[in-house]
């Protein structure tokens, strides 16, 4: 961790020099004044100084003087903001020229960050590559010094290429995070050019970009494939939200609604991913925010005071230098009528109202990659031995880890609720109630639940910290006297484990859960390929009459509500411990096999029971024309990788069981389930069913007994 002073009296410069510094590796301390900067060099252990030449409270040279006096301070680079008197020269020459460096006003970030490199002897800033280049190949050397001067804002080097038609043996040194090049010179060259650019396998993480003064420029970069459009002339703020892009800085949404506070939870949730928010209640202030704010994303409710948002996204889309934007309409009901109007005016997505916030959040990190420094891990510390606190501070900001350290349960408490840490170290000395309050918390919300939490405990307090570390779920515990390697190499493995759950989890949202235990299993050796036997019950559910409602919407209508009717429809099978085998078109089939008979019919029958519930009281107006069927029936079935040897495998159940459970649920009706003899052997009294009676299935040439399912008892 490197900490640098930084005294400047202009705000401005200020704010530019903090906003360059605020990063991984680096911690920045503000002095305001030169009595500030006496003051708190005693505080740190700096390794670099910034100051303002005309610093309040005193002479410059009587600043460097004082820190120059101390014998541990006079290796400490200095750079001076701002231009030094001939005689200000003079009286510093005696102390070593190279331990100097001086930068003129206004800052030009890309220079400060040089110099600074230079002096602590690396190639880039701790949490930052290499210094990055932009290639510009334009004709205009007017454009390209526009462009370059944006780069040096951003603290990448920009590189005006010599000859525009030698883009390849100009780039040998190193991948670009940007091409930019000017139309005229594709024309020239050729779209091959942009192909061959494309096609480069060393170049798969540069962007390329096309400016164009031209009306057919952006149809025909957006036609080969280029990332970015730039109209020409262009607004600055147009430059500024490719390179947030690019660079992965704070992102900008802007937020409209008419209604006071209808998005308050949701700005809430995006502020603390670091999105910078803006939030007004008209189509008129709008439009006036997207000239000032330009934002990256508008997310905008589709009634407004003074429009609708189809009106609002028509007339800003309209502008071509506002046509990157992405443009999300929230809209209160499901009117096909609506929903159109939103996509003909050039809207990115549909999203209703009654989504929950964490998944509004989703769809927008979807489309705008969530800002910050992903390769950093963040740690929360709770100690309240402040030597020992300070201690493991420092060895893992040496080893850029990002660590919030607090003293007790309460402000570790305000911590979780504002943002999201990777791992965290809590000491046991803790209060003891709050301490394990504190851990249920962490692992009851859905936010926290999957972060590592690591113990740190004296050796005579093991046993206790054993019994109680199942409960807890602990991923690991430390014991002081603490070892730097120690502490490192646990950090480390419950980094790596979590990461691994993680992938684990996204992968079962594609397989059933059984389907990767069979997988594994026979990847260990622990299972032989192969078919095996099991009892399940087997649950159908079915859309009535889905064929005739994807005649009445379009299809980004039809693949929205069919997800969101697949989401409702799987949180119910998996609350209840079932597996969802498989999508089939509209319906999904899922098994309760968990080896207790009984009780996996009873869970199928409580699964079946509310998912008609949540069809007759989901007040979203997508579904009140959807209707389900249901059919229930439990028996012995085969399960295997089925499909062919060359091809897709699927693990999934099949047998006559699973042919019984959708034919029963053939014959239901609309917003009832069937449910078999077999299971309701099962069921016992917990089920209020009606009286039983037979039906005619296809294939088969006896009836199949079944009954309708009325009720569950409590």
């Amino acid at each position: 961790m490197k900490n640098v002073l930084v005294a400047e009296s202009e705000a401005k410069e200020l704010r530019s020099l903090l906003g360059l510094w605020q990063q991984p590796g680096v911690n920045v301390v503000e002095a305001p004044s030169s009595a500030g900067v006496l003051t708190i060099v005693a505080e740190y252990d700096f390794s670099l100084f910034i100051l303002d030449v005309n610093i309040e409270g005193g002479d410059i040279v009587d600043v460097v003087l004082s820190i120059r006096s101390k014998k541990y301070l006079n290796h400490i680079p200095i750079i001076f903001v701002g231009e030094l008197s001939s005689a200000q020269l003079s009286m510093l020459s005696k102390y070593e020229t190279e331990t100097y460096g001086v930068i003129s006003k206004p800052i030009i970030p890309l220079e400060l960050t040089k110099q600074v490199a230079k002096f602590w002897g690396t190639e880039s800033l701790p949490g930052q590559d290499t210094f990055k280049k932009v290639y510009i190949a334009c004709e205009s050397k007017l454009f390209s010094r526009a462009l370059s001067k944006f780069c040096h804002m951003y603290c990448v080097d920009p590189v005006v290429m010599k000859d525009e038609r030698k883009i390849f043996e100009e780039m040998e040194v190193c991948s670009p995070v940007m091409i930019f090049l000017h139309d005229r010179i594709v024309e020239e060259c050729g779209f091959d050019l942009v192909n061959k650019i494309k096609s480069d396998e060393s170049l798969a993480n540069t962007y390329l970009v096309i400016g164009s003064s031209e009306a057919a420029g952006r149809e025909n970069a957006e036609k080969h494939g280029c990332d970015y459009f730039l109209p020409i002339p262009f607004l600055k703020n147009q430059v500024y939200a490719i390179f947030r892009q690019i660079l992965n800085r704070a992102k900008k949404v802007l937020l409209v609604s008419s209604v006071e506070g209808a998005f308050d939870e949701l700005s809430k949730e995006l502020k603390d991913l670091s999105y910078e928010i803006l939030y007004v209640s008209s189509g008129r202030e709008a439009k006036v925010a997207v000239q000032e704010f330009f934002p990256d994303v508008i997310y905008t409710s589709f009634t407004l005071e003074d429009m609708t948002g189809a009106e609002l996204c028509r007339s800003i889309k309209e502008k071509v230098i506002y046509k990157q934007m992405l443009f999300l309409v929230e809209v209160l009901s499901h009117d096909s009528e609506i929903m159109r109007e939103c996509f003909d005016s050039g809207a990115d997505d549909i999203l209703q109202s009654s989504l929950p916030i964490h998944k509004k959040v989703k769809i927008i990190s979807s489309y705008v990659v969530s800002p910050g420094w992903s390769s950093t891990n963040r740690v929360l510390l709770v100690e309240i031995d402040m030597m020992l606190k300070g201690r493991i501070t420092k060895a893992l900001q040496e080893h850029n880890y990002q660590v919030t350290s607090v003293s007790c349960m309460d402000n570790a408490m305000q911590c979780v609720l504002k943002e999201s840490f990777d791992v965290m170290l809590i000491s046991y000395e803790m209060a003891y109630e709050n301490k394990w309050e504190f851990c249920l918390h962490v692992l009851s919300d859905k936010r926290s639940k999957n972060t590592p939490i690591v113990m740190l405990a004296a050796k005579k307090y093991e046993a206790d910290v054993k019994k109680l570390g199942n409960l807890l779920s602990l991923s690991s515990v430390l014991y002081t006297p603490l070892n730097k390697e120690a502490l490192l190499r646990t950090l480390r493995d419950v980094l790596e484990n979590a990461h691994l759950r993680q992938e684990k989890s996204e992968f079962e949202r594609y397989l059933p859960i059984d389907a990767i235990k069979h997988v594994g299993e026979i990847v260990s050796g622990v299972k032989q390929k192969g078919i095996e036997r099991a009892f399940a019950t087997v649950l159908f559910c079915d859309i009535c009459s889905f064929t005739e409602k994807c005649e009445e919407m379009d299809p980004e209508e039809l693949v929205a509500n069919l997800n969101n009717f697949f989401d409702i429809m799987t949180d119910l099978v998996l609350e209840h411990k079932g597996i969802v085998d498989k999508f089939i078109g509209d319906a999904v089939l899922a098994r309760f096999n968990s080896g207790d008979y009984s009780a996996d019919a009873i869970k199928a029958v409580k699964t079946a029971y509310e998912m008609i519930q949540a069809m007759e009281n989901f007040e979203h107006p997508i579904f009140c024309s959807f209707e389900v069927k249901i059919g229930i029936n439990s028996g012995e079935l085969i399960l295997g990788n089925i499909g062919s040897t060359s091809h897709l495998r699927n693990y999934t159940m099949i047998g006559d069981t699973v042919n019984v459970t959708e034919r029963i649920q053939s014959k239901a009706l609309p917003q009832t389930c069937f449910v078999s003899k077999n299971t309701k052997k099962l069921l016992g009294d917990s089920v209020v069913l009606g009286e039983m009676r037979s039906i005619m299935v296809k294939g088969k040439k006896v009836p199949v007994e079944v009954s309708r399912l009325i009720n569950i008892r409590k």
